[in-house]
């Protein structure tokens, strides 16, 4: 189940919940009253988290590929995302955030995807802040898969 919809699930729980007891009004619970969205897809919260996602869109050279990029700040922690999906089997493949390589090459796997989850938790090196940078998706012969910008 994707965040988004977990997170409308957890809304829509938290109303049905408030509408049973005997105020008028629905509340929503303190974490989602503490958070706020725009367009862009950063969402703030009471405990300093940004999050960013992106969708990522194939080339003509791939035209099937899909996937999507996410970067989590919380305080001094940094997670990045990114994965790919409707690719040949067996394809070698790179991640770029701001034109720097992120992760270990990686192999689309038989599912046709492959993927990155990279977090500074883990000692892994995560960029600083991704607003306004591309990411992109290469072969590893520098044909571009899929890209989009945060």
């Amino acid at each position: 189940m994707s965040f988004r919809r977990s997170a409308l699930l957890m809304v829509a729980a938290s109303a049905l919940a408030a509408c049973s007891n005997a105020s008028t009004a629905p509340r929503a619970p303190a974490s989602i009253a503490a958070s706020s969205a725009d367009n862009s897809g950063v969402t703030t919260a009471a405990a300093n988290r940004v999050r960013l996602e992106i969708p990522l869109s194939g080339t003509s050279s791939f035209a099937r590929a899909k996937g999507k990029a996410r970067w989590t700040m919380q305080g001094a922690n940094r997670e990045l995302e990114v994965e790919i999906e409707n690719v040949a089997t067996g394809t070698h493949v790179n991640f770029f955030v701001g034109g720097v390589q992120y992760g270990a090459t990686q192999t689309v796997d038989a599912v046709r995807a492959a993927r990155i989850d990279l977090s500074t938790q883990r000692g892994q090196v995560v960029p600083g802040n991704v607003k306004a940078l591309p990411v992109q998706v290469m072969t590893t012969a520098g044909v571009l898969v899929a890209g989009g910008s945060f």
